[in-house]
């Protein structure tokens, strides 16, 4: 009994001495278990509304989208040609929506001249700011950065030889017979120099002119046969040979890839022409129309295929007695791959480049060798400036980028 008591009391010992620590220890596991199994998730943090634009809102326009806005001379006075043209104007809008378009009140217009009607939503901009300040800080540095460019660049040597013959009275430059113009500031040796001819003064001492004053009215390699329509002399001595062409304009608009494939299936639309003499016909047509639509001044292309009586006199242009406007749309839509090679033809637009269309170039300029008699090359080179306002480079394939020219980025043209 005894020792049944002690082992009995031993066992209950142990278990009142451990009982309390693993009582402790499971309520602790089920917090835990409960926080992790019954914890609500954090609602996500809602997002600040947007402020949109709306009457009673502070908004902020450019002088370049205003100055077309003002009518009168007290108006204009307020945006002087002092101010460049993304200076803010301030002001608040009092009717309208982004739908339509917005009367607003400007701050520095003249009283009762205060309102400005039908500013498009996409020309304004939200003022959020307190402080209402006339330039950009960014457009401020743009062009404190283009104004130093333009001080340096007007002391270059080039400039400066320029200026200095232009301070010259009109009497001086009259009766100027050379012009220097100095390529290095440090090296004055480094010039050219122009000799100026007087008015009827010619160059009889060239032997170049000599050979060349020979020869001054232009000979043809070929006869020109003046019984024939312009139409036909201009396919048969001008423009490139079209021989052909029909069938590669059906096969890239056949193809699903094709952005007018759909329209050219349901209209049952076929350039090559296999009943008729010349099967590449309907090319041609296509092209003359092209043409003549440089000499109409309508709006849209859509008035192309207007009929009936124009303004005036004159008849609307109609041009659906010769080519069905959706076959126009077609042609136009694959004219450029006549030539090019059928790995061109579906690339998406960026990358197409602009070695795709000197095959055409290189057509033309051997049916000109055929047709005219050169004697003298004249190298020239013309930059057609491009200022691409979305991307980089505008999706433009020939694009060129020459220091040297007033506009440096753009499409050089070699003649």
């Amino acid at each position: 009994m005894e020792q049944r008591y002690q082992d009995q009391q031993t066992t209950n010992g142990t278990a009142a001495a451990t009982g309390p620590t693993d009582a402790a220890s499971t309520r602790a596991n089920k917090t835990r278990s409960k926080k992790c199994t019954s914890a609500k998730k954090e609602a996500p943090k809602k997002k600040k509304s947007m402020k949109y634009m709306q009457i009673g809102s502070r908004v902020k326009l450019m002088r370049m989208y205003l100055i077309h806005r003002l009518k009168t001379p007290e108006q204009r006075a307020c945006a002087p040609p002092s101010l460049r043209n993304n200076a803010w104007f301030y002001g608040t809008i009092k009717s309208g929506s982004g739908r339509s378009r917005f009367t607003v009140k400007f701050d520095a217009l003249p009283l009762k001249q205060q309102e400005i009607a039908g500013i498009d939503r996409v020309q304004l901009k939200l003022h959020k700011d307190k402080e209402e300040l006339l330039y950009d800080p960014q457009a401020e540095e743009e062009y404190e950065l283009e104004k130093r460019f333009n001080e340096e660049k007007a002391k270059s040597p080039e400039n400066l030889s320029v200026k200095k013959f232009l301070e010259k009275s009109n009497e001086e430059i009259k009766e100027a017979t050379s012009f220097t113009y100095h390529l290095d500031k440090n090296d004055l040796s480094k010039k050219i120099d122009w000799k100026i001819h007087a008015n009827r003064e010619f160059i009889n001492d060239c032997p170049i002119y000599e050979k060349l004053k020979e020869k001054t009215k232009p000979q043809f390699k070929k006869q020109i046969d003046r019984k024939k329509s312009i139409a036909d002399n201009f396919f048969d001595l001008v423009l490139f040979d079209l021989k052909g062409t029909a069938k590669i304009l059906d096969k890239y608009l056949n193809d699903t890839r094709c952005s007018m494939h759909l329209t050219y299936v349901g209209d049952k639309i076929k350039f090559h022409d296999e009943t008729n003499e010349d099967p590449d016909w309907k090319i041609k047509r296509c092209i003359l129309v092209l043409i003549a639509a440089a000499g109409e001044n309508e709006k849209g292309v859509e008035a192309l295929w207007a009929s009936g009586k124009g303004e005036g006199r004159k008849l609307k242009p109609d041009f659906g007695k010769y080519v069905a406007q959706n076959e126009m749309k077609c042609f136009l839509n694959g004219a450029a791959y006549m030539f090019a090679d059928e790995d061109y033809w579906y690339t998406p637009k960026g990358d197409k480049p602009w070695e795709m269309f000197l095959n055409t170039i290189q057509k033309f300029n051997d049916r000109r060798k055929q047709l005219l008699v050169a004697y003298l090359l004249m190298l020239d080179e013309s930059m057609v400036g491009w200022k691409p306002k979305v991307s980089q480079y505008g999706s433009l394939p020939n694009i060129t980028f020459e220091k040297r020219k007033t506009d440096p980025l753009g499409t050089m043209l070699r003649g």
